[in-house]
């Protein structure tokens, strides 16, 4: 057992040494862990800022005390942040191999599962994504959770009888485990909603009796993960379109393209477009519905194999709450990471089948064992090496954003965040160019008209910045950063009563907004009214105590 568990450990960690050299990436990294100041000083106030609030509308407080360690005694060190990511994959493997074993896998079997599951190309973007450590620390609290749930069924199914004590699961230790990892989970990404639903597929293939203990010992799990869970949903509701064939064609698109991934692992995009033809009948779609057909097919024929049952009803437990309608409420309509923990039931049946597949040879003569034994090394083999350089793609923001302009070459993401890089490295012509690309493909993205208003800025053309600034406010009316930057350029150009009407519409859009306040400050003491400035240095040393400019500005303003 120990030799299996170290043999896991060795593989997964050899398959993902690049990410160890890899540093952050302008996709999330910033908003989720770099831009935060509360992840900077790890005190109480800002512990229970992490349980009071969301990061883009998600609800990962634990997620956000992780960060908060990490930089507390190492800072922004990429290497420590992915150092971790790749440990927790490494344990959510391990927990694989153990919970296949404790669910009737021969040993060889779990191990094969869980080598998948652990060198599996789809999960590079769970672990190399800092941001997506969301993914793999969920995944070791829900793999915990499903653990100690089907240790409970084992005790009570020893007791024989559980149908007169009904409530006796409040006694048990292993059932109050699984809350407290339960709970641990839902607090770390919301996709752990789908935890009592795979407590009632445990239930199920442990051939528990259907009857009111069943449902009743799920009441607690719901009660703490449906408000927690609520908090995430409510800000990303999905609701189909008027055009039910166009709604039915993505979500069934969206459904295989997660089997067709898994099994086919050929190629993986960071971000994914949705194909076009989702109103007739495009060539995915048709694609899809023959995958459809063939994965029904399939579990009619193996309708009396448990596991083969287990593995799809626990990767659609998993994933359904993240199946789309439409291709316009989200950057991500699919991606790899969303397949991180449902794949978890294919590695273990497909661990089983190659097992079987390895005892078949067994009984065969030399020639046939070897190249049946070498096919199996082949197929490993391919995922290790597929993994390995998968993880170089996230070396930095410029190797992930040029890899998916190489599929995705109108991707206004990619584009955008290339260029933003660029800008970031100081290389204005590159990211000019960049964003030029970017309103070509999308002439009303904002955030390209922003950013190319920065460059001028760079460059002293305020002219031609203030005119950008305000094409970005043309598209978007109520974006309060384009009339803080805005005004900047009228302030600096000699005219701070437009400045002034700038910096009050950014504050009125975003009334904590820092930056608008200092500079709203300056434009009052420009045109004489001290009396303003001091008002608004008073508010953002309430916002900001240790505001070096306000500070300041305040013994400037009261001498």
């Amino acid at each position: 057992m120990k030799k299996n568990y170290w043999l896991i450990i060795v593989i997964i960690f050899l398959a993902f040494l690049p990410c160890l050299t890899n540093g952050f990436v302008n996709w999330d990294d910033p908003s989720f862990l770099l831009e935060i100041k509360e992840l900077r000083v790890l005190t109480l106030s800002n512990i229970q800022s992490y349980f009071m609030s969301t990061v883009q509308r998600i609800y990962v407080p634990l997620t956000l005390l992780t960060f908060a360690i990490e930089h507390h005694f190492f800072g922004y060190n990429p290497f420590v942040f992915h150092l971790n990511n790749l440990l927790l994959h490494i344990c959510v493997a391990l927990l694989v191999f153990y919970l296949g074993v404790l669910l009737g896998l021969k040993q060889r079997a779990a191990l094969l599962g869980a080598l998948i599951f652990g060198i599996h190309p789809m999960h590079v973007e769970s672990v190399s994504w800092i941001t997506e450590r969301k993914d793999v620390l969920y995944s070791v609290f829900y793999m915990a959770a499903v653990i100690y749930y089907w240790r409970y069924l084992q005790s009570i199914s020893v007791l024989r009888n559980e149908k007169r004590n009904t409530f006796g699961f409040f006694v048990e230790k292993y059932y109050w485990l699984a809350v407290i990892f339960g709970i641990l989970s839902i607090l770390s990404k919301p996709m752990a909603l789908s935890l009592p639903l795979v407590f009632f597929l445990s239930d199920w293939f442990k051939g528990r009796r259907f009857e009111r203990a069943l449902f009743l010992d799920k009441i607690i799990h719901f009660l703490y993960i449906l408000p927690i869970t609520y908090i995430t949903y409510s800000f990303h509701a999905r609701i189909p379109g008027d055009n039910v064939w166009t709604a039915l064609n993505i979500w069934i698109w969206t459904l295989t393209f997660y089997v067709k991934k898994f099994f086919f692992p050929a190629i993986f995009v960071p971000l994914y477009q949705l194909p076009p033809g989702s109103e007739g009948l495009g060539l995915e779609y048709i694609l899809s519905w023959t995958i459809l057909f063939f994965m029904v097919t399939v579990l009619f024929c193996f309708r009396k194999n448990k596991w083969v049952l287990f593995s799809f009803l626990f990767f659609f437990a998993s994933v359904f709450f993240l199946l789309r309608f439409d291709g316009h409420a989200d950057k991500s309509i699919v991606a790899d990471r969303f397949m991180y923990l449902p794949s978890m039931g294919f590695c273990l049946v497909v661990g089983m089948g190659f097992d079987r597949f390895f005892k078949y040879l067994c009984s065969k003569r030399n020639a046939v064992k070897n190249a049946g034994i070498a096919l199996i090394f082949l197929l490993f083999g391919f995922l290790f090496i597929k993994t390995f350089t998968q993880n170089m793609i996230w070396k930095n923001s410029e190797t992930l954003w040029n890899y998916v302009l190489a599929f995705y070459p109108d991707s206004v993401v990619a584009r955008n965040n290339l260029g933003n890089y660029y800008l970031e490295q100081g290389d204005l012509d590159k990211a000019m160019n960049e964003f030029l690309l970017t309103v070509y493909f999308k002439p009303d993205e904002k955030l390209a008209y922003y950013n190319m208003a920065e460059i001028f800025y760079r460059k002293g053309e305020f002219d031609q910045a203030r005119y950008l600034y305000s094409k970005c406010l043309s598209v978007d009316p109520e974006y309060a950063p384009a009339y803080n930057n805005r005004g900047n350029m009228y302030l600096l150009s000699g005219f701070p009563e437009e400045a002034l009407e700038d910096y009050s519409r950014a504050i009125a859009l975003d009334p904590d907004h820092i930056d608008a306040l200092n500079n709203r400050a300056a434009a009052y003491i420009v045109l004489g009214e001290k009396d303003r400035a001091l008002r608004d240095v008073k508010n953002i040393l309430t916002l900001d105590p240790e505001n070096k400019i306000a500070i300041m500005r305040k013994i400037e303003l009261m001498n």
